[in-house]
């Protein structure tokens, strides 16, 4: 620890929670009691491992340690195994090699090829390579999860619940301090081996005016890199190694090269990832201003526009429809004049209640509606005819019996028919000059119908 600066010392004692004021002699007396109560901590908890505490799943820095595995408790070993998906029966022993086992950096060159293949990726390179690869795979695990279950876990381990979903991504693994709320650039959910400073600056030293404090968050990263790892000693750098997973041989600068190499590939990673899968945006960041049309105007090649529901003015057109076309608004609606329309639509029979059963109509042709076209009114004639008749039968039932369908001298249509046992039911056109429909030439009750075959002659039938 000496030879670290005062800035360094004061970042190690703000993350492990301890007061940052004082000499470089104090700073490094008071990080060193802190480490021995931490393994006097550690130790308690491994004799006692029927009391599920929280202070054996940390470390003094909010990050536990590959050898932590066998310190922890039952209840905090399944509770590892549930996040990274294996089993959770079996003893401590069993839990303990479980995790190892789901862990790249105990994982044999072997293990590590069939993790690749398993996700896809290629199995060529060395062991960094491949376990650098399925860190990958297995950082997607987190990123996936949601905030609330992310804040279980980081409460679990004794870490910062505060920032955003990235910054908790982060301290899970073990790249971030336990304070920090920068964005996340790790992609492992293993937990890792940082007993010290990682790869980002902390707040003490950003407070200090270096040179990576303004910087973007890229530079910052490389920068505070690059200070912190010439300014370890040996056995903190090969910590850091093996928390990664990185070969722990070789000379101070050559670890220190390896760490840095292995943090740009991480970032660029991570950077990576967040340009192809951008993070949903929250209701509570949405401005009134992006708010999904309810009709998209253009739709996709092929596909149909969503519609959400009518508008106002399709409902109101709908409603005008359906008061004008229905039966108890025809059976209602006064005698039209002589001047109303070209053609009329009579019926030898009223409409029925509901429109199937049988009822027994006035004695008097009923009004229908007027129409200017000759084609519209004739169509509207088989229309009635076959789909309103007073019996309820259907288009096909109305075709077995004898139906007559005749044409005036100027083609107005006129269908007929009388099935067994029934009333006649008779529907024509006509010219709305010819008659009106309020006259009537039958006063004798309900069997006797006008009926009207042309546009010039009136037949007055009478039911046997």
């Amino acid at each position: 620890m000496e030879a670290l600066t005062v800035q360094e010392l004061k970042g190690l004692c703000q993350q492990r929670g301890l007061a940052v004021s004082g000499k470089k002699e104090e700073l490094i007396e008071r990080l060193r009691k802190g480490a021995s109560v931490a393994a006097a901590a550690r130790t308690k908890d491994k004799k006692d491992v029927s009391t599920p505490t929280s202070s054996s799943a940390k470390m003094t820095d909010g990050v536990l340690f590959p050898a932590d595995y066998d310190a922890l408790t039952i209840p905090q070993l399944k509770d590892l195994c549930r996040e990274r998906s294996v089993a959770v029966g079996g003893i401590k022993d069993d839990l303990v090699a479980r995790l190892k086992g789901s862990d790249p950096r105990f994982m044999t060159i072997p293990q590590l090829k069939d993790r690749c293949r398993d996700s896809g990726l290629t199995v060529s390179g060395s062991k960094t390579e491949l376990a650098e690869r399925v860190m990958r795979v297995m950082g997607k695990s987190l990123l996936n999860k949601s905030l609330d279950e992310l804040k279980d876990m980081c409460r679990q381990r004794g870490v910062s619940m505060t920032g955003r979903k990235e910054d908790l991504v982060d301290r899970l693994n073990g790249i971030a301090p336990a304070s920090s709320t920068k964005p996340s650039n790790s992609s492992f959910n293993a937990p890792t081996s940082l007993p010290i400073q990682s790869s980002r600056p902390s707040s003490a030293s950003s407070k200090s005016g270096s040179t990576a404090t303004k910087s973007t968050p890229a530079s910052t990263s490389t920068t505070g890199a690059e200070v912190s790892y010439d300014s370890m000693t040996l056995n903190q750098l090969k910590d850091l190694c093996r928390g990664r997973t990185l070969p722990v041989t070789g000379k101070k600068e050559e670890l220190a090269a390896r760490l840095k190499q292995h943090d740009v590939v991480v970032r660029a990673t991570f950077k990576s990832k967040k340009r192809k899968d951008p993070a949903p945006t929250t209701t509570a960041t949405t401005s009134k201003k992006q708010k999904p049309a309810a009709i998209p105007v253009i739709a996709a090649p092929g596909m149909y526009a969503r519609r959400t529901g009518p508008t106002v003015a399709q409902e109101a057109a709908w409603a005008k429809a359906k008061a004008t076309t229905s039966n108890t608004a025809r059976r209602s609606a006064p005698a039209p004049s002589r001047s109303t329309g070209q053609y009329i639509v009579y019926s030898t029979c009223a409409y029925p209640p509901d429109g199937f059963h049988s009822y027994m109509g006035p004695g008097e042709p009923k009004f229908d509606k007027t129409y200017t076209s000759k084609d519209e009114a004739n169509r509207r004639v088989r229309h009635l005819f076959y789909e309103k008749n007073s019996w309820g039968l259907g288009a096909d039932e109305m075709e077995d019996h004898d139906v007559e369908e005749t044409y005036s001298h100027n083609g107005l249509l006129q269908l007929s028919v009388c099935p067994p046992d029934s009333e006649l039911w008779l529907v024509a056109a006509k010219s709305s000059g010819d008659h009106d429909a309020s006259d009537s030439e039958s006063d004798n009750g309900y069997n006797d119908r006008t009926v009207y075959i042309d546009d010039d002659s009136d037949v007055e039938m009478e039911d046997t």
